[in-house]
């Protein structure tokens, strides 16, 4: 995963687990950058910028944005988010994703440590999911919709 960020860059958060890996960086002049290296193997690589035209490369994939957060829906049922402020979001963020059916699975960074509450669609599905400071990422499972992330310590 290291090797496929660019240099000089700040990490703004990352996120990994069993079959996926993730990483948002902000460089200099640029703006912020993700990497995303999907399977076990890390075969699949897709890179998304919102630097210039917020290109998505690789696997492809179908931007998702709002006021405070970017990033992209690719296959697998994957939602790559980060915050595009220059300091950890605190408040509350939101976003949508739009119809569809399925799980996906979502990774949101940038986000100051501390307890997160997770509402869909106007109903709370999640309550004190956990940030951790060395990571400043939430993750969790869910269907796609209207949602609000809210920092509740």
């Amino acid at each position: 995963m290291r090797a496929l960020l660019p240099a000089p860059a700040t990490l703004v958060g990352y996120w990994k687990g069993s079959d996926a890996a993730f990483a948002a960086v902000r460089v200099p002049e640029k703006g912020v950058e993700s990497v995303v290296a999907l399977g076990p193997d890390g075969a699949t690589k897709i890179r998304f910028s919102t630097a210039d035209d917020g290109r998505i490369s690789g696997a492809g994939g179908r931007k998702v944005e709002s006021l405070d957060l970017e990033g992209v829906e690719i296959s697998g049922g994957w939602v790559v988010l980060f915050n595009t402020e220059s300091r950890m979001a605190g408040s509350v963020l939101s976003f949508d994703t739009g119809k569809g059916s399925g799980t996906r699975r979502f990774v949101v960074t940038g986000l100051a440590p501390g307890s997160w509450d997770i509402w869909r669609d106007g109903w709370l599905i999640d309550i004190g999911v956990q940030v951790e400071p060395s990571e400043g990422v939430l993750y969790f499972e869910g269907r796609p919709g209207s949602y609000f992330l809210r920092r509740t310590s």
